[in-house]
């Protein structure tokens, strides 16, 4: 006779694999994507540290393929992140924990007011956005250098290649033109060559005459024409 205690437990295991271990898994990375207060900056590189420490979890070791995939993935987009570089979010579409996940990931952009000169009426000091409003701000900004004609370099637009995915249709194409316009704009000229004076040893070796014998000639020379 079959015991059915034993079919039960049986079952049970295979619940909490399948079902149990991802939940408890995608809880606890939607934790770490997680932003402790609002408004507060994601740290790519934080993220990925945990997400590492989180694959020696129990819930990681016996979860199923599809539980670890998604942690995997989590980590590499966090890792990208933390390099500038742009995440590849592959099926973050099909997949509605990923998508999620992509959506927290905003708050790893952030964008550092300067603060008020020493001395100034004001006296706000530097204030930093987080996600989407930091876009924003970094557009803002950029938008005002290419209409200043100001020097852009391309470190500082690295930020849109690394956050593409948050940029609109016009906001993409002021992108590419602020990295054309980087290619363009030309180079300043270096100083003048100057060469440098001769030294002592050529100076002297330089045949002079005389200047007795240079006003004889000239001299010579003017008593050969009255001739």
């Amino acid at each position: 006779m079959i015991d059915r205690s034993i079919s039960m437990e049986k079952m049970w295991f295979h619940y909490m694999r399948e079902t149990g271990c991802q939940q408890k898994l995608q809880i606890h990375v939607v934790g770490i994507c997680t932003p402790a207060t609002k408004g507060s900056w994601l740290d790519p590189a934080k993220v990925h540290h945990k997400l590492e420490e989180a694959k020696c979890g129990g819930a990681y070791q016996f979860g199923t393929d599809e539980a670890k995939g998604a942690v995997n993935i989590t980590a590499e987009w966090a890792k990208a992140i933390a390099g500038e570089r742009a995440p590849v979010f592959k099926g973050a579409k099909d997949n509605t924990f990923l998508a999620n996940i992509q959506k927290l990931m905003e708050n790893m952009l952030k964008y550092q007011d300067q603060p008020a000169a020493a001395g100034s009426s004001s006296d706000v000091a530097g204030i930093m956005s987080v996600g989407k409003d930091a876009m924003t701000a970094h557009y803002t900004k950029l938008e005002k250098d290419l209409k200043a004609n100001a020097t852009i370099s391309l470190g500082s637009l690295k930020v849109f290649d690394t956050f593409s995915w948050m940029l609109d249709e016009n906001q993409a194409s002021v992108h590419k033109r602020a990295v054309a316009y980087c290619f363009s704009k030309p180079k300043a000229a270096g100083p003048a060559y100057v060469p440098p004076p001769p030294c002592e040893g050529a100076r002297s070796s330089v045949k002079r005459e005389p200047a007795t014998n240079a006003s004889t000639a000239n001299l010579f020379k003017k008593k050969k024409k009255t001739a």
